[in-house]
């Protein structure tokens, strides 16, 4: 299994941005549990498990890269 498809990123985009751009801002999610003001850590609302890094906000290109869609978050996550 490569790298790439491990990776686990939480899209802070809105649609419109990343379908005229071809890119995202994301934030990657980790498993390593660190305490940081600017980690937050997923709960049980979501299937997915881990860490959001927020001090690595960055651009990506999703459609270069690839992605797989997991699940939407519809609740504030803080």
């Amino acid at each position: 299994m490569s790298r790439q498809d491990i990776d686990q990123l939480l899209v802070i985009s809105n649609n419109t941005y990343n379908n005229r751009t071809k890119m995202a801002i994301i934030c990657p999610i980790t498993n390593t549990l660190k305490e940081f003001p600017l980690h937050i850590e997923l709960d049980e609302r979501v299937d997915t498990t881990g860490v959001i890094l927020c001090e690595h906000v960055r651009a990506m290109d999703i459609y270069e890269r690839g992605y797989k869609y997991i699940e939407k978050n519809y609740q504030k996550i803080y």
